[in-house]
């Protein structure tokens, strides 16, 4: 089992807690040390946006591209201020129901992001290039696990 604790409050670190379903039809929870308490996710899309988010708000790491979007630009949300520092009270569990991820976003480059992300449970870790390879790696995880689709 990868040491979880060791890698709590990294920076550019974020823990997502895997508790029911498999593959793009999963369920659970991320946390970051900057956030005051776990965000959940019902799917991988909604986890992945919900991610890139957090990362924006957070400034870390900071994107190297501008962000491009249909319809009017969005005024820039304001800093998190008091809420972004870590409560021991909300901190989450240490693992998933069915799996543990920690990845590592070293940068956010080419409208993506690279790093590295551990499978706890197995204390497998491997590079990713691309959000749609973290993707993957996580989907071949869950599969290699056995959890059962839907």
């Amino acid at each position: 089992m990868y040491d979880v604790e060791r890698k709590r409050n990294g920076q550019n670190v974020f823990f997502i807690y895997v508790d029911e379903g498999a593959s793009h039809r999963l369920r659970g929870r991320y946390w970051h040390s900057g956030l005051s308490r776990p965000a959940e996710f019902s799917d991988m899309d909604g986890l992945m946006l919900s991610l890139d988010r957090a990362m924006n708000d957070l400034k870390c790491p900071e994107s190297s591209t501008a962000e491009r979007r249909f319809g009017k630009r969005k005024q820039p949300r304001e800093a998190r201020g008091e809420e972004t520092a870590l409560r021991e009270e909300t901190s989450p569990s240490r693992k998933g129901e069915k799996a543990t991820f920690v990845v590592q976003v070293q940068y956010r480059q080419h409208a993506s992001w690279q790093g590295n992300v551990v499978w706890a449970e197995r204390g497998e870790r491997k590079p990713f290039r691309s959000v749609l390879e973290l993707i993957k790696l996580i989907d071949s995880a869950l599969e290699e696990s056995g959890i059962p689709e839907g």
